[in-house]
């Protein structure tokens, strides 16, 4: 999915496909899309409301394109990958 048919999209409250989502973001995360189109897709994507699947297709590109961090002491390191109450130390 291009940049204008997901602006159109959400703009029309029309849910993404994690597919298309993933396109998109990628699109965006890349550097390929417009300051504009930006705009427009996260105003009107804020406007329909996200969904679950739309969210967690757009965290699964940023966490692929993410710069790695090595770390040696992770004392101090929290995992906030584990869905709990309480945070617990990343060891």
């Amino acid at each position: 999915m291009d940049m204008p048919a997901a602006i159109r999209a959400v703009t029309e409250r029309r849910d993404l496909k994690a597919d298309d989502m993933r396109t998109v973001m990628q699109t965006i995360m890349t550097g390929q899309a417009t300051p504009a189109q930006i705009g427009g897709f996260l105003v009107g994507l804020r406007m329909k409301g996200e969904t679950v699947e739309e969210i967690t297709a757009a965290t699964e590109v940023m966490r692929s394109l993410a710069t790695p961090v090595p770390v040696s002491d992770k004392t101090h390191l929290i995992d906030t990958l584990r869905h709990r109450r309480r945070w617990r130390p990343y060891v």
